[in-house]
């Protein structure tokens, strides 16, 4: 992973215009903000699909922890979870890409969906992940996305949450750590 994200870091920068549309999707400066990245539609090899309340409520505790402050930076394929999650954050704090094309069944993945337009589909997933990358804080669980935003931002090992790994961070230590990162912010 060290190599990786080193060699993402050295030789990988986004052009111009895409580099406008990752900060038009998440405009937050100085990585106060936190990415949670739900993936549900085609969760595979014999991995759980997890609730979306699963990312909401460790989302819940950085927002409380934050005192409201920070947006949640959201990326999803499914779109049913982004009303929801919107409703318990408050409109005011969810940011995310809006003009993305999001799937409404538990099988069809995205990619599918945009079978016939690869480069809309690679260019969505890269904003996604290059606004993840911006914040300080990121839920998530296995995906190679996810993976993807520690190689642009290795930091975010340290400060993530996956959903899917049983050692996961409690949600008691994760506000600790929000907390602890605040005051030497300030």
């Amino acid at each position: 992973r060290k190599r990786a994200s080193h060699i993402v870091q050295k030789y990988v920068r986004p052009l111009p215009w895409l580099q406008h549309r990752i900060d038009a999707a998440n405009h937050v400066q100085h990585r106060k903000c936190l990415a949670m990245h739900v993936r549900l539609t085609d969760k595979a090899s014999g991995r759980e699909k997890k609730n979306y309340s699963q990312y909401l409520k460790h989302a819940l505790v950085y927002v409380q922890a934050t005192q409201h402050r920070y947006p949640v930076y959201l990326a999803t394929d499914d779109a049913r979870v982004v009303a929801p999650i919107r409703e318990a954050l408050a409109p005011a704090l969810l940011i995310m890409q809006e003009d993305t094309v999001r799937s409404y069944s538990d099988t069809t993945p995205v990619f599918d969906i945009l079978s016939n337009d690869r480069h809309r589909s690679n260019t969505e997933a890269l904003v996604e992940m290059y606004a993840m990358a911006k914040c300080h804080f990121f839920i998530h669980g296995y995906s190679t996305m996810s993976e993807a935003v520690v190689y642009i931002s290795p930091q975010l090992h340290n400060y993530s949450v996956n959903i899917d790994d049983p050692n996961q961070m409690t949600e008691d230590e994760l506000r600790e750590l929000i907390i602890q990162e605040d005051m030497r912010d300030t």
